[in-house]
């Protein structure tokens, strides 16, 4: 999926909704930045996590975001405005502009399970970690989800039309291995559920159903006029009071070897 134009806009607005709040906080918590440190951010986005994380480390640290996509960038030297150790790059997750050992922390959020390599990606962010150096990661069991729905016919298509937005929707399930492999030890993980149970312009879902629905269109799975339909039939059942989504989500984290 290429978040840039459209999409990029619909991801920026999904990680500064209120309801991912506690996510920002559990990812901040586990990372645990410290004044003076070097964290990389992979994959950034608009910059919603690495602002906190550029004010923690303070102006004698590093808070370092990249992202592949350009219009991600510029949406996160905007957010990051104030927080002066932020600093930020485009480039790919498979070749980060750091030399080894740069970094005491990194961090990903909903990046990793979109690279098809994602094993070189996790061996790449090792090299770039200072020994002992800490990795927290944070993505989603897509096969989770569970949504209210009239028609639930046209629900099922359009989420199994997601299913393939990503190489990996499920790669909490296989991350510790991966680690392994990637030579990381420490791995711990643990459950961050979201139930939302309204949608409106500061949700969650509100911005992810838009997403989801134009994915599917995309595919060819449902037609525009059927995406448009399923979307009405969400802002009817939140107008009724009857609407409902859940996923879960899953953070990891781990160490490089000191």
């Amino acid at each position: 999926m290429d978040f840039s134009g459209d999409i990029g806009r619909i991801q920026r607005s999904i990680a500064r909704s209120h309801d991912i709040a506690a996510r920002r906080a559990a990812v901040f918590d586990v990372l645990s930045p410290r004044r003076g440190e070097a964290v990389l951010e992979i994959g950034c986005g608009g910059g919603a996590y690495l602002r906190d994380v550029a004010l923690a480390v303070g102006e004698t640290g590093r808070a370092c975001g990249i992202d592949i996509s350009a219009d991600q960038i510029e949406g996160a030297q905007a957010h990051c405005a104030d927080a002066p150790a932020a600093e930020l790059h485009i480039a790919s997750t498979l070749e980060l502009p750091s030399v080894d050992g740069e970094f005491d922390a990194a961090f990903s959020v909903q990046v990793l399970e979109y690279i098809e390599a994602v094993d070189d990606a996790l061996a790449e962010t090792a090299r770039v970690l200072k020994p002992g150096g800490r990795f927290v990661h944070l993505a989603t069991l897509w096969d989770s989800v569970v949504f209210n729905a009239g028609d639930e016919a046209l629900m099922a298509r359009i989420l199994d039309a997601w299913e393939a937005h990503c190489p990996y929707p499920n790669l909490p399930a296989s991350m510790p291995e991966r680690l392994r492999a990637a030579r990381f030890t420490g791995i711990e993980q643990r459950p961050l559920p979201l139930l939302i149970t309204a949608s409106h312009e500061h949700s969650y879902i509100y911005w992810g159903s838009q997403l989801i629905a134009a994915f599917a269109v995309g595919q060819g799975a449902v037609s525009q006029e059927e995406a448009e339909a399923w979307l009405s039939d969400l802002r009817r059942l939140d107008a009724q009071g009857a609407f409902f989504f859940s996923v879960m989500t899953v953070i990891t984290k781990a160490r490089k070897p000191g």
